[in-house]
């Protein structure tokens, strides 16, 4: 629902949220957290709160005990390999889906994004990228096929 990478949500904090906003300031990679350092200087952006990931990041908030807003189940900081290792494969193989990485959800979310008209500028600050290229080369190859399923999905 916001196009974060595994380690700018594993370094997002409850004070990283107010005003309406996600303000992605800071990551943690491979365990250590890098404050004030993201992957590139285009990934410090502010990331608008709609209503429907209000609900969830108040769901999480509660859950948490600590400064980070997602953990796992031992208490630590949200990890993405825990993360695929487990909860993620043991969804998809719930659900019957051949595997697929994780990163597949903020192409997800930029595809569709680009299907329901956004800007494309708009998504390049959503997303962190640098430029519109990135978005077309990336994601945009997408966008034609998935667009023919919009109108079988309710």
């Amino acid at each position: 629902m916001t196009g974060m990478i595994g380690s700018e949500m594993a370094g997002l904090k409850k004070e990283h949220i107010h005003g309406g906003f996600i303000y992605v300031r800071d990551s943690i990679v491979r365990g250590v957290a890098r404050i004030g350092e993201l992957k590139t200087e285009y990934r410090r952006r502010e990331i608008p709160i709609t209503s429907a990931l209000r609900e969830r990041l108040d769901r999480a908030i509660q859950r948490g005990n600590g400064s980070y807003i997602f953990s796992m189940e031992d208490g630590e900081h949200f990890n993405i390999n825990s993360f695929r290792k487990t909860p993620w494969s043991k969804a998809l193989d719930k659900a019957g889906a051949k595997y697929r990485h994780t990163y597949t959800t903020r192409h997800s979310f930029a595809e569709w994004c680009l299907i329901g008209g956004i800007h494309p500028e708009r998504l390049i600050r959503l997303l962190g990228h640098g430029s519109k290229q990135m978005v077309y080369e990336v994601y945009g190859k997408y966008v034609k096929d998935i667009g023919k399923d919009t109108g079988q999905i309710r």
